[in-house]
This record gives structure tokens, sequence and C-alpha cells, in this order.
């Protein structure tokens, strides 16, 4: 099965996640850790034009040559 990320399927949707947040004492100590909703920043470009985009980052000119050696 492959795992689509949530920008892909449904890009106009606001992406939460979940933040721990360690709440420290003076001396250091983590006395509690907290979990609170964060939502993420919204993509600058559409998500679809990443995956484009990666391609060319890897494979430069060669991706349009092929295997060719």
């Amino acid at each position: 099965m492959v795992d689509v990320p949530a920008r892909l399927l449904h890009p106009d949707e606001p992406i939460e996640r979940t933040e721990r947040v360690a709440l420290v004492d003076r001396f250091g100590h983590v006395v509690q850790v907290a979990e609170r909703p964060r939502e993420l920043a919204a993509a600058p470009v559409h998500p679809w034009l990443t995956l484009l985009t990666c391609i060319f980052l890897h494979g430069g000119r060669e991706f349009f040559g092929g295997e060719a050696e």
C-alpha cells in the first residue's frame, strides 16, 4: 500500500499535528509533557508541483535521456 501525503489528497484542508511540549522546572527536570494541536502552514506552491520538481532535482538533465550512459 502506498502512503499518499494528506496535502496531495486534500490540498485545501488544513493539516493539524499534535505537538509535544516539555514543561521544565528551573533545575532542568521535566515536570510534565503537554500535547497541543498545531496547524501546519500552507504550502508555498501546489503540492503536486513538489513531486514534479523533485524529479528534476535528483535527475537533472539526465532525466530526459533515460538510462543512457
